[in-house]
């Protein structure tokens, strides 16, 4: 028996409890951070206030419609362009439980197993996004250090340069306040089977290696930053020494011709 497993990211933040008043599932567990529900036909809907929705055996018709109305409650845009991950959860009793790529094969279907890999989906997804975002910012740093080399200045000052410094420093504000999504919940400490279930799904999803690969990224980001804002701050002086410069032969040539005038 097989269980198809869909998640994204629909918003950089969620709130939860806006969602709860009005999804009318049966709700499983509640933390302030997180809503577990099973619906009516015994799927599951895992929603995390940092922005990602996990579905396990819901029906695309009823995953359009929670997501509508996530949409509508939250006043966000459309999904078609956000982070999703699509998994597929394997039930056999005689097999061993197993986390592979795409794949994850439990002995039975337990909802504590079901949340231990929606969580961990979720966090995977958190982390796409993250990265998608970190790369872009790191992608349009390199055209400006591209213009660095080739034309020996940047192309980015004032307000534009201080928006740029506000786009990178949000996107590490956002992080930060995240960071809690790496704990691991109280459930999966006191349970052993579901600790090295969520274990070995951080392994396989890469959780820790991306974290540092985002973090890695802002860092290069960072000192990009505190170059342009240097050479633009250069500049900038260069530009009152230079008026500062014309305005004295400005006077100097002023008071040369009216003494030559009388």
């Amino acid at each position: 028996m097989e269980k198809l497993v869909f998640g994204l990211h629909v918003n950089s933040n969620i709130n939860i409890e806006i969602i709860k008043k009005s999804l009318l599932f049966e709700l499983v567990r509640e933390e302030p951070t997180e809503l577990f529900y099973m619906t009516e036909t015994g799927g599951y809907i895992f929603i995390a206030n940092y922005g990602s929705v996990v579905f396990v055996d819901v029906e695309q018709d009823k995953q359009t419609l929670i997501l509508r109305s996530i949409h509508n409650l939250l006043e966000i845009k459309s999904t078609s362009d956000f982070q999703s991950e699509k998994y597929t959860i394997e039930i056999d009793s005689k097999k061993q439980r197993r986390v592979l790529f795409n794949k994850i094969i439990l002995t039975s279907y337990e909802v504590d197993n079901i949340y231990t890999i929606m969580f961990s989906i979720a966090q995977s997804i958190a982390l796409g996004y993250y990265s998608s975002r970190s790369e872009h910012l790191l992608e349009e740093t390199r055209v400006y250090t591209t213009q660095l080399e080739t034309k020996g200045k940047v192309d980015l000052k004032g307000r534009q340069l201080i928006q740029y410094i506000g786009k990178a420093l949000n996107l590490k504000n956002q992080i930060a306040r995240n960071l809690y999504i790496f704990d691991t919940p109280q459930l999966m400490w006191e349970e052993q089977s579901l600790d090295q279930l969520h274990t070995a799904l951080t392994r396989e999803l890469d959780i820790t290696l991306r974290y540092r690969y985002i973090q890695e990224n802002l860092g290069i980001v960072q000192e990009n930053l505190e170059l342009f804002k240097d050479l633009s701050q250069h500049s900038h002086s260069a530009q009152l020494e230079w008026i500062i410069i014309i305005l004295i032969l400005i006077e100097v040539v002023d008071l040369f011709v009216t003494k030559l005038i009388h």
